[in-house]
């Protein structure tokens, strides 16, 4: 199929995901396959995947950029630089990275979202 295709499959950049349960104690995990790499945490589409599918580690990098870009609006707003400029610019670089991934993790959020102080963008 990948010869009709033309499409070649970089063995470098391979990676092995297996997911399970939150509550398996006692998991075994298969033999890798050749020229593949296990993690537990992958990157696909922008969107980090765990091995649990939790979106953990998606919203730590998500308010990881919010932050950066916030910090990049109050210097550019200490800059002069006028409300409208400033909405613009929030709904481009900050508002578009949040609402991403939304429809993805919205199911599983709302669990894990309460150990998060979005306010001070820390968790406990």
């Amino acid at each position: 199929m990948s010869d009709t295709n033309k499409l070649q499959v970089n063995v470098s950049k391979t990676k092995e995901l297996v997911f399970r349960r939150l509550s398996a104690h006692h998991f075994t995990v298969p033999p890798l396959l050749p020229f593949t790499e296990h993690v537990v945490v992958t990157k696909l589409f922008g969107i980090y995947i765990s091995v649990t599918f939790s979106p953990a580690a998606s919203v730590e990098h998500i308010l990881y950029v919010a932050n950066q870009r916030m910090y990049l609006l109050s210097q550019l707003k200490s800059q002069g630089l006028s409300r409208n400029a400033l909405h613009i610019i929030l709904t481009a670089i900050v508002l578009s990275v949040v609402t991403y991934a939304l429809p993805f993790f919205a199911g599983s959020c709302q669990k894990e979202i309460r150990s998060y102080d979005i306010a001070g963008v820390t968790h406990s």
